[in-house]
């Protein structure tokens, strides 16, 4: 299990942090949103002045209280349609939204696939982009050993699925 930082709350973060915990480079992670937890706190933020009172067995107590509660709601609404509940509800957590997304990732999967087999022969038929290639490989071969042996993100090798621009660093996100 490698330890991350969800998408959304990482970009908060330093680019040296960003690029140890980003929760989008972990080889396996897919599309996931990861900030499940940041949601729950959203809700469970209501509680604050009431708890703030408390003494610490009443404060736990009620905090337990509130996450199987809102876990209860969550399991519940898995199998209902949006007719049954809102909206909001029923695209986060219905068995429909599920697997549509499944059939997304699919599809996507599929087609990045496609894309990648094309743009690995097209850089085979010239010398120099096809050592590039190798290059490339070779980089994510040694990231995927590391986070396999070490189960983090590496800290001194560059991701390879991060675009580099001259200064070894993505533009458009930060890393």
């Amino acid at each position: 299990m490698v330890s991350a930082v969800g998408a959304f709350h990482v970009t908060n973060h330093e680019s040296n942090c960003q690029k140890q915990f980003d929760i989008r480079l972990v080889p396996g992670a897919g599309r996931s949103y990861g900030d499940n937890p940041e949601g729950v706190w959203g809700v469970q933020g209501r509680i604050g002045p009431s708890i703030s009172e408390m003494g610490t067995g009443s404060r736990e107590d009620l905090i337990n209280m509130h996450f199987d509660d809102f876990n209860h709601q969550k399991v519940v609404g898995m199998g209902m349609r949006e007719q049954e509940v809102g909206q909001d509800d029923a695209d986060s957590h219905s068995v429909a939204a599920l697997a549509d997304r499944a059939k997304d990732a699919q599809r996507n999967h599929e087609i990045t696939q496609i894309a990648l087999q094309e743009l690995e022969k097209r850089m085979s038929t010239n010398a120099a982009t096809r050592r590039e290639l190798e290059r490339w490989k070779s980089e994510e071969v040694d990231w995927l050993r590391y986070i396999r042996t070490n189960g983090k993100l590496p800290e001194h090798i560059d991701c390879p699925y991060v675009a580099r621009t001259q200064g070894g660093m993505c533009d458009c996100c930060n890393l």
